[in-house]
């Protein structure tokens, strides 16, 4: 089974490379665990790879 990402707006290719390079990671690392937490856009930044939106922050860690 293979992992893939899609993304749009004007950044969305440049938002789909990252998440590859994260799902090619995790792949690499199969011990690791991705967690994805979303919390709202007025809460720091926690450690990981960052999807900042108007309304919320996603982030990625492993």
């Amino acid at each position: 089974m293979a992992l893939g990402a899609a993304a749009y707006g004007p950044r969305g290719e440049e938002l789909a490379h990252d998440l590859i390079t994260h799902i090619d990671a995790w792949g690499a690392a199969r011990l690791a665990v991705p967690q994805m937490t979303v919390t709202p856009s007025t809460t720091a930044a926690a450690p990981g790879h960052v999807i900042s939106k108007p309304e919320s922050r996603i982030t990625l860690a492993y």
